[in-house]
């Protein structure tokens, strides 16, 4: 029986940093190899983190049959590619956010990997941060009671003219970069689909900063600020009929964070450390793929984000709402 999932590593982006020492201290995972286009850079990486095999050529390391799942950090108009690419070759794929340039693509991807009997995932590692597990808590013990508004922002400054980030063709912007945190934490705090959204922004060829309304079923509205050319900060906040919770690390596993619940009764904070978030995603798909446990997440999860961060997109362009419908 397979003790550990073989990975393999798409390119030596700078998250990588993160993500290799995560899966080298998997107990359920191997990495094997790393691939990028940039020669130097690939056989400087493999040595760094003591990786067993390095290819100049993505298709190279795909086509060697040595690797069950791969993770996936490209630009982001390569995120369909080449996670249609190790898919049709029968390997797993992670791929980090945005999942795709749009929901059609995901949608495709995702109904061939189920035809195929794969797992395909999106990188959003902060979901599984145990404060997530408390924050479900106070919300179903109705300590804050009903949920009426959530806010989020999630803004740094990109000091790169030159970077992705700042060409649409490329998938750049706000929204795709880190607004899709706040869509995604939204949805999974509401646990339903937006009915609305309205979304204005600024910048030329992308959104620099966008601010962003989204309307949920029960009279929820939540309001996010996504920026990559402003002063760096993450928030967020669920307010109830009762209280609210403050998050003051939503989305990072990098330094430490507060929960902090506050009614007219009591206000309690919660403190937790650092934790390796990478290294529970990279266990979850690895367990799963062991067929040591269930898969506790939507599938279609990622084509659902996707339909919200389209709709947004739309509402910018249009300057109008733009109404949902969540039967497809």
């Amino acid at each position: 029986m397979q003790k550990r999932i073989r990975w393999g590593i798409l390119s030596c982006a700078k998250i990588t940093e993160s993500v290799i020492p995560a899966i080298k201290k998997s107990r359920y995972s191997r990495l094997v190899a790393v691939s990028s286009r940039d020669i130097d850079k690939v056989r400087h990486t493999a040595k760094r983190y003591d990786i067993e095999r390095f290819f100049s050529s993505y298709e190279d390391m795909l086509d060697r049959d040595i690797i069950d799942a791969v993770y996936i950090p490209v630009v982001n108009n390569l995120h369909y590619k080449w996670s249609m690419e190790a898919l049709k070759r029968g390997i797993n794929v992670l791929c980090e956010k945005p999942f795709t340039l749009n929901s059609t693509e995901a949608r495709r991807l995702i109904d061939f990997a189920r035809r195929k009997g794969l797992l395909i995932r999106e990188g959003f590692m902060y979901r599984f941060h145990p404060q997530y597990s408390l924050v479900r808590s106070l919300i179903l013990s109705e300590r804050i009671g009903r949920i009426k508004s959530i806010y989020s922002t999630f803004t740094f400054m990109n000091d790169d003219p030159d970077s992705y980030l700042m060409r649409s063709a490329f998938g750049g912007g706000s929204l795709m970069d880190v607004g899709c945190y706040s869509v995604h934490l939204s949805r999974m705090v509401t646990g339903r689909e937006p009915l609305s959204v309205y979304a204005t922004s600024t910048g030329r060829d992308v959104d620099t900063t966008m601010i962003g309304i989204m309307r949920f079923e029960g009279d929820i509205i939540s309001t996010f600020e996504s920026s990559i050319s402003s002063f760096e900060r993450h928030l967020a906040i669920i307010r109830g009929e009762k209280g609210e919770i403050l998050l003051d690390n939503p989305w990072l596993s990098n330094k430490k964070g507060e929960v902090t619940l506050e009614t007219s009764r009591e206000k309690k904070i919660f403190k937790f450390e650092k934790i390796d978030l990478y290294r529970m995603e990279i266990d979850d798909i690895s367990l799963i793929l062991l067929k040591k446990q269930r898969n506790n997440f939507d599938i279609y999860d990622p084509y659902k984000n996707m339909r919200v961060i389209d709709a947004l997109k739309q509402s910018d362009r249009s300057k109008k709402p733009i109404y949902l419908r969540h039967n497809a």
